[in-house]
């Protein structure tokens, strides 16, 4: 990768793949505080700093976020009701 900046990283690595768009939110989010120049060391700390585990729960929290606004909006009667009743079984099940 040439440069220092992480949305390349995010280009050239993510940009294709589902996870792309959620992984992006959380370095924003994580990154918020550190203003505009921002560096590959700071997202090399960032990751020292940070358990796998908790990258993957924050990553899969914004899914489940979108998907649960997704089925509000979409669907209707009964495949909503069994669709929302499934997204908050799983959002228990992770926060358990």
């Amino acid at each position: 990768m040439e440069g220092d900046d992480y949305t390349g990283l995010y280009r050239d690595v993510l940009i294709d793949t589902p996870v792309g768009v959620y992984f992006m939110r959380f370095l924003e989010e994580s990154l918020e505080g550190m203003g505009e120049n921002r560096t590959m060391n700071d997202i090399q700390a960032l990751f020292k700093e940070m358990k796998p585990e908790f990258i993957r729960t924050s990553l899969k929290r914004m899914w489940l976020e979108d998907m649960f606004t997704f089925v509000k909006t979409r669907f209707s009667g009964e495949t909503k009701d069994v669709l929302e009743d499934l997204i908050n079984f799983e959002a228990d099940f992770k926060t358990i």
